[in-house]
């Protein structure tokens, strides 16, 4: 059996670094400046505790509000008029 080259592990080396590290970093980059569905509905005012559980049941991804109308966001306890409105804009 031969014995791996010390130059046969720096080239390993090389190859894996060239591989993972822009991997690692496109990850890091897209978890900073991504903000998640939750936090977008968070930061509309006036939704947060049960309004927010209750989104997030009846519409469970960004894209099924996106798709919902008006009548159907307001079905959800505690939502009126103005705020269904609000929260179809923010995701439009």
């Amino acid at each position: 059996m031969g014995s791996i080259s010390r130059w046969t592990l720096i080239k390993w080396t090389f190859h894996l670094c060239t591989l993972f590290i822009p991997l690692i970093t496109w990850w890091f980059l897209v978890a900073m400046f991504t903000t998640s569905y939750q936090d977008k509905l968070k930061k509309i005012n006036g939704v947060g505790g049960n309004k927010l559980k209750g989104i997030l049941e009846k519409f469970p991804d960004e894209e099924a509000l996106k798709n919902a109308d008006i009548k159907e966001i307001k079905s959800i306890y505690g939502i009126g008029e103005a705020l269904a409105v609000q929260i179809k804009k923010e995701f439009s």
